[in-house]
């Protein structure tokens, strides 16, 4: 049978309780007991000892017992056999209109134009001049049977410092076949279109018709810078006590300001035609001299196999560390 839904006096809720024997209504949500009558719901208290509601709960309770008497009027028409009758609701969805798609800009060509670089022409540097000197023999220097010394002049035509080039003489038969060789080196370096007076040793060659000089020189890696001060003093040439040399003997004075060490003379002697005899040379008696010094020196020299006629002499030395 249908069943309606009770409002409940005290809570306002759709109370779906059932009145017992006596038709008295607990209602489910604020436990008040009533009874209808004549109807109008009469209260007779709550069972418990009721708590006063708040508006919030009281709404709350309303939505509630709506609910649950709908869902009681539900299950009593489904038990009595009544199927309820489905409603058709129509759905309105208004039609969304999409934006239009935005025109693109008009694309603007881009040039890619190829640019063509100005070659850079680099031009390597000349290759170095290499290094070239000569010798010219001016005499031979007699010494010890057939062993002699080939003195002369090391010009050096590079354009730049060489350092104690090497000089091989090759001695040659008379079909220019060559039978021996023997070399020698320069004393020092020799700055660019200088010359050095030289002799190279020739010892006890074998028979020969003609002899020719070949010069190995090379660039100069260390230049040293010398002392400045160093002056010369030779005494008299005189001839030597024994055999055919000469004896000369001097002072090396040192008006600079660095001490010197390996204090070396050199003495050249020349012919009456300017032609190189023959190269002698000593170290001064100091082993380091001090500035506003002086040392001594000796040279006894071997026979020149001529009477020089001019004497040069020249000092070097190196700094004292």
């Amino acid at each position: 049978m249908p069943t309606e839904a009770l409002t409940c006096p005290s809570c306002g809720a759709n109370d779906s309780s059932r009145g017992d024997a006596q038709g008295l209504h607990s209602c489910v949500y604020c436990g008040v007991r009533y009874r209808i009558t004549g109807g109008h719901p009469q209260t007779l208290g709550p069972a418990g000892a009721p708590k006063p509601m708040t508006r919030p709960q009281r709404r709350a309770a309303i939505a509630t017992g709506a609910i649950g008497a709908a869902t009681l009027v539900i299950g009593v028409a489904l038990v009595a056999g009544t199927k309820p009758t489905p409603r058709q609701i129509d759905v309105r969805v208004d039609p969304v209109t999409l934006p239009a798609p935005a025109t693109p800009p008009d694309l603007v060509p881009v040039s890619n134009p190829i640019v063509e670089a100005t070659p850079v022409i680099v031009e390597a540097p000349e290759p170095e001049a290499p290094a070239v000197a000569t010798f010219v023999m001016d005499h031979r220097r007699p010494s010890h049977a057939s062993t002699f010394y080939a003195a002369g002049f090391v010009t050096n035509e590079s354009p730049y410092t060489i350092e104690r080039p090497k000089i091989t003489a090759v001695m040659k038969d008379a079909s220019g076949a060559e039978v021996a060789t023997t070399f020698g080196f320069a004393d020092d370096v020799i700055a660019a279109g200088g010359k050095q007076g030289v002799q190279v040793l020739v010892m006890e060659p074998p028979p020969f018709a003609t002899i020719e000089f070949e010069i190995a020189a090379k660039k100069a890696t260390y230049i040293s810078a010398g002392i400045e001060g160093l002056t010369i003093k030779p005494g008299p040439i005189e001839p030597a006590k024994f055999g055919d040399g000469f004896r000369v003997a001097g002072m090396v004075m040192h008006g600079g300001t660095v001490p010197a060490r390996f204090v070396h003379v050199r003495a050249l002697a020349f012919d009456g035609a300017g032609k190189l005899l023959g190269v002698d040379h000593t170290y001064a008696d100091a082993e380091v001299l001090q500035p506003n010094a002086t040392a001594r020196w000796d040279i006894s020299t071997q026979p020149f196999g001529s009477k020089p006629v001019r004497w040069e002499f020249s000092v070097k030395a190196m700094k004292a560390e």
